[in-house]
This record gives structure tokens, C-alpha cells and sequence, in this order.
């Protein structure tokens, strides 16, 4: 968890909402893109249930329901931001699965930077429309 604070809970906590969506969802794409062996896992647990991928599916959704509680309170703006998040996530972590082995997906290349950059850019447009920053 701390990994998708940043490495400071205490200070990601005293982030703006927007600021805090946008750099988690930055901190999980940088981990799960340098973790070869995450991402090997996260495809085989869509194609096979046992009792590893039931551990690490807990330990998964233990992690997430843990930083909603503590930085993502409910009732916060009009939107469902466990619902949101659970997508955006979905997503990223597709994606991160898909570029082991392939380039592109929907004319992203998702295994360049500038691929990456794109999609976090697109991250940063679902946020901005979830939460209208205090400008």
C-alpha cells in the first residue's frame, strides 16, 4: 500500500482527492509495468482458479478496500469512486498484461512510454470529470 502512496501515506493523505486518484493510479502503473512476474501471474489467474490465485485475489482486494477507506471516503463527490477505481484498474492492469506480448490496443502502443503517457493522460481526464479541482 505504501508503494501506491508513494512511499508516504502521511503526506499522500493531506493530497487534494484529485491529486491523490491521480498519483495512485500512476504508483500502480509504474509497479505493475516493472514486475514481470506480477503481470505473468495477474494472466494466469484469468485463465486458472486455485488456491494460489485465491490468496493473491485476497491479498489484492484486502490492499484496495484498505486504501479506499483510508484515503477514498465514501460519500465524497457525486460519484461512485470504489465503482470507478475498480474500473480504472481493471483497465491499467489489462493493459499491462496485454503489452508482455502485444503492441498495440486501439491504436495505443502500450509498450512505449509515450503509449503510457497517453493513458495516464486519459486516467487524468476521468478525474478531472470526478472530481473538478478547487481552481
Amino acid at each position: 500500500m505504501a508503494e501506491l502512496c508513494g512511499g508516504d501515506p502521511v503526506g499522500f493523505g493531506r493530497l487534494p482527492l484529485d491529486a491523490r486518484l491521480r498519483r495512485m493510479t500512476r504508483h500502480f502503473v509504474a509497479g505493475i509495468r516493472r514486475r514481470p512476474l506480477t503481470l505473468e501471474i495477474m494472466a494466469w489467474e484469468t485463465a486458472e482458479r486455485n488456491e494460489l490465485t485465491a490468496e493473491l485475489e485476497m491479498i489484492r482486494e484486502n490492499t484496495a478496500l484498505r486504501m479506499a477507506e483510508m484515503f477514498f471516503p465514501a460519500g465524497v463527490g457525486a460519484a461512485d469512486l470504489q465503482a470507478v477505481l475498480g474500473l480504472v484498474g481493471a483497465g491499467l492492469s489489462y493493459l499491462a498484461v496485454r503489452a508482455r506480448d502485444i503492441r498495440w490496443y486501439n491504436g495505443i502502443d502500450i509498450q512505449s512510454e509515450a503509449g503510457w503517457r497517453r493513458i495516464e493522460a486519459a486516467v487524468d481526464q476521468i478525474v478531472a470529470a470526478l472530481v473538478p479541482t478547487a481552481d
